[in-house]
């Protein structure tokens, strides 16, 4: 280990599998979920996030638009809109991009 890593303060710590000593996230060499995602996996989850701000249920309807929640301004409701509808835009392009790369590999 890094002596950075052993002698600076941190707030949380972790004993993963496997470990005997409980290390702060970057004594372990640990990262975060997302960081791990591919980019068709990070616009998903900021699609999403955005759908819970509107009122959605998240994952389980990331690319259905959520209807106007009624505590919320419909100029804040259609701004969130139009920033969510891009996000799952790009998602969409992204899993089509993704499908056309495996329809190109060749047949082994």
């Amino acid at each position: 280990m890094a002596a950075t890593s052993l002698s600076r303060r941190t707030t949380k710590l972790f004993l993963p599998n496997g470990g005997c000593h409980f290390w702060s996230r970057p004594a372990y060499g640990l990262g975060y979920a997302c960081q791990r995602e591919d980019r068709f996996g990070r616009l998903q989850r900021r699609a999403a996030m955005l759908n819970r701000q509107l009122g959605g249920e998240g994952w389980s309807s990331w690319d259905t638009p959520p209807t106007k929640p009624k505590w919320m301004r419909w100029r804040t409701y259609e701004e969130k809109y139009e920033i969510w509808e891009r996000a799952v835009d790009e998602a969409n392009t992204e899993s089509t991009v993704r499908a056309m790369r495996i329809l190109r590999r060749p047949m082994r």
